[in-house]
């Protein structure tokens, strides 16, 4: 897959949506509250997660594949920065949840 592709951006970000669903499925079995109150009962299910979470996820994809689209008819070339904004941010809650796992193992 080609880097320049907004299927390579699209497969990273699900990727991410991914990882944060399966860390927080593990850190809620760990014994850990969920925070985000409103995803607190659906914490411990990764498919209850993904079907909560579908629509924001399909939302955020062609919100930043227009936005990436509008980018390079500005300036060619940087239909990539929209991408790379939303992996950095959404880099953060696995990270964050790896974090207190390992932390919760650190104390034991």
């Amino acid at each position: 897959m080609n880097r320049k592709s907004p299927l390579f951006y699209v497969a990273l970000l699900l990727a991410l949506l991914a990882a944060d669903i399966f860390t927080t499925v593990w850190f809620t079995r760990l014994g850990m509250a969920e925070a985000n109150y409103l995803l607190a009962p659906l914490a411990g299910s990764v498919w209850m997660q993904a079907i909560f979470k579908a629509p924001f996820a399909l939302a955020l994809i062609t919100g930043t594949a227009l936005c990436s689209a509008s980018c390079n008819l500005l300036r060619p070339g940087s239909g990539k920065y929209p991408w790379l904004a939303i992996l950095a941010i959404y880099s953060i809650p696995p990270a964050h949840n790896l974090l207190q796992i390992a932390g919760a193992f650190l104390l034991r």
